[in-house]
């Protein structure tokens, strides 16, 4: 396997909660949903072309990507994914559109690139990946292509099984060169997940990119963010929340089950997604605590964080906003996505950032 280790530095910034605050506004977005769409939607994401914005969301029920004109709400192009597969073989999708013209799907098969037609212009075999890893293409890890080699996440299929020794070696990132499939693997679990299994739900990360074009990564058990550009530096940087009470200390118990796995998950405080503001060049990191009953979410709140990684603020976040369902438009305004059970629109709220 050719993967490439970096060295670890750490850099602890003070931080400072009070600096910055977000707040929940009165204005909401409304997608309308088309005829033939439900509001069942497995990935999204936004883009640019010639200055004008769009945003494209991936229906699971219909197998279909609909892309909206971001300014005018209003539906631009409509592909369906069951022009050149078999509906069997996107149960389990997840399909992203890069740009205008061109898409990224996985369905456990392959990797296919696609354009905005559906009509598949070059397949990509995952066959070589290392301990039964599949790719992790979604909104928490967006694949990027550069210099004509596809980077995406590496999820294990095996989460709750594999040994210490394995758990040690998982790559986070591949690179697969698109013109003679040369494989690359990138990146590992920090120290703390390398001690013992914390299961499929603790091992969920994710990461944004920012403008230097360097991954940030977050990690659910993990306090501390890091920034690498793969290549030749990995900087450690405090990311914690003034909420998190010790996670790394309290571990996983013993879990035989996806189920156990996830109410052990469920019954301590994580960190989630981390978001990039490139109009602010502030980061945005979810922190969910401890469920507060059964009728009742998890409180969350989002850490903030500047352009050098540096903790300048905090809030807590109200329960009906679903904050790993969100994106940040050109012009630096954050919506997170709520109402998930209207039947004929999609719904963002916008949330700001105050002093």
């Amino acid at each position: 396997m050719n993967q490439k280790k970096l060295p670890k530095t750490s850099k602890y910034i003070t931080p400072t909660y009070t600096s910055l605050h977000i707040v929940s506004t009165s204005d909401t977005i409304r997608f309308k949903l088309h005829e033939s769409m439900y509001n069942d939607i497995k990935a999204f994401n936004t883009f640019c072309v010639g200055g004008k914005e769009y945003i494209t969301f991936h229906d699971k029920r219909s197998n279909t990507l609909n892309t909206y004109d971001l300014l005018e709400r209003s539906l631009v192009k409509r592909t369906d994914l069951k022009k050149n597969f078999d509906p069997k073989s996107l149960a389990k999708s997840s399909a992203l559109m890069l740009s205008r013209d061109s898409i990224i799907l996985y369905n456990y098969e392959a990797i296919y690139l696609l354009n905005s037609n559906a009509d598949i212009i070059q397949t990509i075999n995952i066959s070589k990946l290392p301990f039964k890893l599949s790719p992790k293409i979604n909104m928490k890890c967006m694949p990027f292509i550069k210099d004509n080699i596809l980077y995406f996440g590496l999820q294990s299929t095996e989460t709750l099984t594999h040994k210490k020794s394995e758990r040690k070696n998982l790559p986070l990132v591949c690179a697969i060169n698109m013109l003679n499939n040369k494989t690359t693997f990138y990146y590992q679990y920090p120290d703390i997940y390398k001690l013992k299994n914390w299961g499929y739900y603790f091992s969920n990360y994710s990461y944004c990119i920012n403008e230097k074009k360097n991954l940030v990564f977050s990690f659910p058990a993990d306090s501390s963010i890091y920034e690498t550009n793969l290549e030749t530096f990995n900087i450690e940087y405090t990311g914690r929340s003034y909420l998190d009470k010790g996670i790394t200390g309290k571990g996983t118990p013993n879990f035989s089950s996806i189920t156990n796995d996830f109410n052990s998950f469920s019954q301590q405080q994580s960190y989630g997604q981390i978001y990039f503001n490139a109009a602010s060049g502030y980061y945005l990191r979810i922190f969910r605590d401890i469920d507060a009953g059964p009728d009742s979410q998890r409180k969350k709140s989002i850490v903030i964080l500047d352009k050098n990684l540096k903790v300048i603020g905090e809030s807590t976040i109200e329960d009906q906003t679903y904050l790993n369902s969100a994106f940040i438009n050109s012009r630096g305004d954050l919506y997170t996505r709520i109402v998930n059970k209207d039947e004929y629109n999609l719904n963002f709220l916008r949330l700001k950032i105050i002093p």
